[in-house]
């Protein structure tokens, strides 16, 4: 009867680090798949936050092009055009903007920049399309916005190409 009991008792002994071993294995494989899918999310924001920001870079490059070339619009038909273009672009920009993970003072300038260029192409714009010519401050101010604009894209391609080598991650810049 003793060496019965016993039995049991190593039975239940055995049957105890069993149970302890599959619930060890089963916590280090969900482990491992919440570390995987982490992995992946983490990748998957990288990937937008890239996207974002390359068509941010786009979207400046753009303005930029587009404010040079309302300061050389002979007419107003075409400088509404260009205008309208460079309103559309800015507002485009500033929505990539808002997709980075970055807050800073120099973003929050960059918004300004990109809110001021939008509003104030708009207003030209509207300018032109009712036949007003633009006023030598408008141009003063254009060229001045364009100037700007050519700082905010260099500005830009330093950070991609660091990006692009590594030297800067979007962990780094939140």
């Amino acid at each position: 009867m003793n060496k019965l009991i016993e039995w049991k008792q190593r039975l239940k002994k055995g049957h105890m680090f069993s149970i302890i071993c599959v619930l060890l294995i089963i916590v280090a494989i969900l482990g491992f798949l919440l570390y995987k899918k982490q992995r992946e999310y983490r990748q998957a924001s990288e990937n937008s936050y890239n996207m974002a920001f390359y068509e941010l870079v786009d979207y400046v490059q753009n303005v930029e092009a587009y404010l040079a070339k309302s300061l050389v619009s002979t007419t107003s038909e075409r400088g509404a055009e260009t205008l309208t273009h460079l309103w559309r672009e800015a507002n485009l920009a500033q929505s990539c903007l808002s997709m980075l993970p970055v807050e800073s003072q120099e973003l929050e300038n960059t918004e300004k920049f990109l809110n001021q260029v939008s509003d104030y192409s708009y207003s030209l714009s509207r300018k032109n399309i009712y036949d007003e010519d633009l006023t030598q401050d408008d141009l003063k101010n254009l060229k001045q916005l364009h100037q700007y604009s050519v700082e905010l894209e260099n500005t830009l391609t330093q950070l991609s190409e660091d990006i692009n080598s590594g030297r800067v991650n979007w962990k780094d810049l939140t």
